[in-house]
């Protein structure tokens, strides 16, 4: 289940709240908290800049995970977006510490009519589980949205 809200602070600036309860067989019984700011940088909206605070409380694990994010949209022309982000997560467990940093930047494109799209994500992260050492990484994916269309 999920709520959603969105207003608008300013010309510039919007702001997102969402709640979530859900139920996943891999993560059982969750709830999620997330606060979002928009800031259009020039007045075209073509670049974006968002932060995100958010937190998540699993209750098989009994612990809440904190993120916060900074992101960058820059949609190139109407075929290109690049998206550049940088964050860190960190747990309320017993130890109570950072559980990852990482840096990453996007190349979309939409590369048939406007269903579907191809994206490239190198990244670096920093995860706790390898002692924070660099874990660098590459993901392609293959974007494909289908839905009627309305006619209003």
């Amino acid at each position: 289940m999920r709520f959603t809200r969105v207003d608008p602070i300013s010309e510039n600036w919007t702001t997102q709240l969402e709640q979530q309860v859900f139920y996943y067989h891999s993560k059982g019984l969750g709830y999620l908290s997330a606060l979002s700011g928009y800031y259009a940088i020039n007045p075209e909206h073509s670049k974006i800049f968002k932060t995100t605070t958010s937190a998540q409380y699993l209750k098989e694990d009994d612990k809440w995970e904190l993120l916060q994010q900074f992101e960058l949209f820059h949609r190139y022309d109407d075929k290109n977006l690049f998206e550049y982000s940088t964050g860190i997560s960190a747990d309320t467990g017993e130890n109570k510490e950072v559980t990852n940093y990482w840096v990453s930047a996007k190349w979309n494109k939409r590369i048939y009519k406007h269903w579907l799209y191809l994206g490239v994500r190198p990244q670096l992260e920093f995860p706790r589980e390898y002692n924070y050492h660099a874990n660098p990484g590459v993901m392609i994916e293959l974007e494909m949205f289908f839905s009627k269309k309305k006619k209003n």
